[in-house]
Order: structure tokens, then sequence, then C-alpha cells
């Protein structure tokens, strides 16, 4: 392994470093406040370390070590860029949370860490077994996060996470076995060559593997994103676990999902006999998908679970991206994803760290305890507020400018009647999300304890709010990253 090779996985053994020296750290009885600032030191040096390989001359050649295996391109790096920032905010709206816990602190920070490295891993995977294995990292240690406070409930929905995750990791699993028998190799690149040569004389002997491969693949990623018919372990999981651990599983791990389907969509699946619609099928999920979610969420009286179902339908609308693939509408619908991800990252992100104050001092996480919220906690509230009109998609909010986005690349690439399913969807995920804002300014207070709560997270909320609604305004500056970072993935096609 050369210096290039180093410099290439950087950020990941930054904190990876970090996350095990956090470990042994603790042994030392450090003060609890000690372990945050350096879990965000470390993310901090991460992205820096990103920066520098955004503006710095770093290849992969043919005789790296890591050539097979990882890509380096303006792609990753945007995605490892949402994962960390998703982290760091998760840590800093945590310093009230962690207190509930306090023995077990050094493991909180730690495993996020580790987890974080791994979804990185899957953002820039271009070899199939390092997919898999990074999944695992991503996956176990959010497994132990959602059992850390060790209530009843979490274990439960610790317990259902690790069953399913490990049903959706075996068929991923048995897809890429499949696809490795198919074409020989489990380099991705390669696999695209091979599937090119197998195909271009229009062989129908393996379509039906070809089939088989493509529904693996979809239903592991299915389990992975939370799209329907996978969803079912999200409501149980998101209402069980931690609320911080809710945010970081909402938000950074999908992002890392859609990271990788976006190059096995973009690779791989279109080089797959043309016979196999495989865009249809993700549109059928797509419309399937924000629907139950949204009806769903509209009988829900927790947040939690609202919120899950809310992140159900989330992937709903952005499936519209991966179909929009599938039509040769790539780098619009690329870019059209990854701004929406951006913005549902930072909707989300304020949703549920907002809420993860209010539950600090009231330990019910029903919609109800939000009652008279506007008057107890004007600022807690208006940042909620913000959240629930931005993921409802109204002006002058992120959550707009996305869904226009999204919805414009879906009708050019001809997806005419799943653009009218979401615009009906969007209009009734309004019911829900103006619901929780009714509780807070219409309804009465039903505590009248104040929150307790650090600055440092109020901070974090009420700048992510100003974000939500910046790029609502000016979002040219985003798009243009997110449209240079769909051109590098075109580079490798």
């Amino acid at each position: 392994m050369s210096i290039n090779d180093l410099l290439i996985i950087s950020p990941e053994l930054i904190i990876i470093i970090f996350g095990l020296s956090i470990l042994i750290i603790d042994f030392f009885k450090v003060r609890k406040s000690l372990l945050s600032i350096i879990s965000i030191l470390g993310l901090i040096i991460a992205i820096l370390a990103l920066v520098y390989q955004l503006f710095s001359d770093i290849t992969i050649t043919q005789s790296s070590f890591l050539n097979s295996s990882i890509v380096f391109d303006e792609l990753g790096i945007l995605y490892k860029s949402i994962i960390i920032l998703s982290a760091i905010f998760v840590l800093l709206a945590s310093t009230n949370f962690t207190k509930s816990f306090d023995k077990y602190t050094s493991e909180f920070y730690s495993l996020i860490l580790l987890s974080t490295s791994g979804m990185m891993f899957l953002s820039s995977a271009s070899e199939l077994i390092l997919l898999y294995l990074s999944i695992e990292l991503t996956t176990l240690p959010l497994i132990a996060l959602c059992a850390i406070n060790k209530t009843n409930k979490s274990a439960e929905s610790s317990m259902k996470f690790l069953i399913l995750a490990s049903i959706s990791s075996a068929i991923l699993l048995y897809g890429i076995v499949l696809l490795y028998g198919l074409t020989g190799t489990t380099d991705i690149q390669l696999i695209t060559t091979v599937l090119t040569d197998l195909f271009k004389n229009g062989d129908t002997q393996n379509i039906p593997i070809s089939i088989l491969i493509i529904t693996l693949i979809i239903t592991g990623f299915g389990f992975k994103i939370s799209a329907v018919p996978f969803q079912m372990w999200t409501p149980d999981v998101y209402e069980g676990s931690p609320i911080s651990i809710t945010a970081f599983l909402s938000v950074a791990s999908k992002a890392a999902a859609f990271a990788a389907l976006i190059r096995i969509s973009t690779l791989i699946f279109p080089n797959l006999p043309q016979e196999i619609s495989w865009g249809d099928i993700i549109a059928i999920i797509s419309a399937i998908s924000m629907t139950i979610g949204n009806f769903s969420a509209i009988l829900q009286n927790s947040f939690k679970r609202m919120m899950a179902y809310s992140t159900i339908a989330h992937a709903g609308y952005l499936l519209i991206a991966i179909a929009g693939i599938s039509s040769g509408v790539i780098s619009d619908s690329i870019s059209t994803l990854s701004f929406y991800l951006i913005g549902y990252s930072l909707m989300n992100l304020t949703a549920f760290l907002s809420v993860m104050i209010v539950l600090n001092t009231n330990k019910d996480d029903s919609i109800k305890s939000l009652s008279g919220l506007g008057k107890t906690s004007p600022l807690i509230a208006f940042c909620i507020a913000i959240s629930m009109i931005a993921l409802t998609g109204f002006p002058p909010t992120v959550g707009f400018i996305g869904k226009l986005y999204l919805f414009s690349v879906g009708f050019n690439a001809g997806f005419t009647w799943l653009i009218f399913v979401a615009l009906l969807n969007s209009v009734i995920s309004a019911y829900y999300y103006l619901r929780v804002i009714k509780v807070m300014y219409f309804n009465t207070p039903s505590k009248t304890k104040l929150l307790q709560s650090d600055v440092v997270p109020k901070f974090a909320i009420v700048f992510l709010s100003f974000l939500i609604i910046l790029l609502g305004i000016l979002p040219n500056p985003i798009i243009e990253i997110t449209i240079s970072a769909a051109e590098s993935i075109l580079v490798l096609k």
C-alpha cells in the first residue's frame, strides 16, 4: 500500500483511529464532555482531509492497492461530507442526552464514529465485497447503539434491527454471489464491461438469472433505505431507539445506501438485458413507498413513529431519481437525488434534534407532548415548525426546491404517472406535518416545566433551521456541487 492509497482512505482512517482512541482514553477516567470534544474533533479533521482530497491531484493508478475496491471521485466526497456533517450535528445535540447513560458514553461516541467510517467506505466502494463489508461495518454499531439505553423497548428494537438487517444482508449477498457467478468478477467496473459484452448480441439465455440478480439487489437495498415492502423494521426501531440514534440512522445511513445504489443503478443495471424494465420496478416501489408511508404516518400518535413513516415516504420520493437513471437522464437524476438528500438531511436532523431537547425533560414522545411548545419554548417550537414546513414542501425552504427539482427530473424521464402520485402524496403529507405545528401553537401546554438544554444543542438546531431556509432561497451553489458530483461518476461509466 502506497502513500497515495493512504491519502485516499485518510478520512476513514482518521475516524476509525479516533473511534478506537476514545475507548482507550476513557480508561483514564477523563471528563465525559472531553470524549464529545475528541469525537467532534476527529470528524472535523476528517472533513479537512476531504477538502484536501478535493483540491489535490490524488489519483488511483492501475498499480494501486485500492484500484479495484475504492472509487475516488467527487460523488464519494460529497456523500462522505453529508455523512460526517450529520454525525457532527448529532454529537453536538447529544451533550444532554448522553447523561442518561453516563456509564456507556465512550461506547456511544466510539460506535457512532465506527459506523460513520463504514458509511464512508460504502459511499465510494467500487468492489462488491468491500460494499458488503461496509454495510456490515455500518449496521453492527447501529444495532448496538439502538440498545444503549438498556430499556426493554430499546432492546426489542435492537433485536428486530439485528434480525432483519441480517436477513437483508444475506439477500444482498446472494445477489452479489449470483452476479459474480455471471460475470466472474466482483469489481463493478469490470462487471460493467463483462455485462456489456455478454448481452450486446441480444443473448436471452441469462435473462432469468439477471432478473433474479436485480430482484435480490433491490430487495437488499430496499431494507437499507426503508422502501416498501421492506420497511417493516423502521417504525419499531425508530420508536425504541434513543432519538439521537434515530436521527443518525434516518439521515447518515440513508445517504450511504443511496450513494451505493447510485453506483449500481448507473454502472450495473443498465448493462443487464434491455428486456428487464428495472426502472419500472423502481417506479412502482417508489409509488407504493410514498403512499403507504404517508397514509400510515397520519395514524401515528408517537412523534418518532410518525417520522419513521415519513422516512419511508421520502425513500419513495428519492427513488424517483433512481427510476430516472433507467431512462437515460443520468446526470440530472443523480444531481437531484443528491440535492434532495442534502435537504432531507437538514430537515430530519432539525426535527429529531429539536424533539430530543424536549425528550431530555419530558420522556413522553407522543405528539401531544409538544402541546403549547410555542408558548413555553418558542425557539425550539420554531425550529420544529421550520422542519415540518420544509418536509411538507412549502416555500421558501429547501424542501420546496428539492421536490420541484426532483419532480421535474422525473417528468423529463417520462414517469408522468409517478410524479402525479408524488404530488398527491405531498398534499396528503401536509396533514400530519401541519398537525405537529397546530399542536405546538394552538393547544394548551400539557406541562409547564421548562426545557433543560445546553447552548450547543440549541445552536445546532438553529443553525440547521437557518440552512433549511437559506438553501430554499439560494440553492444554486449546492446544485452546482451536486451536478459536478454527478458528472464525476459519468466519467467512470
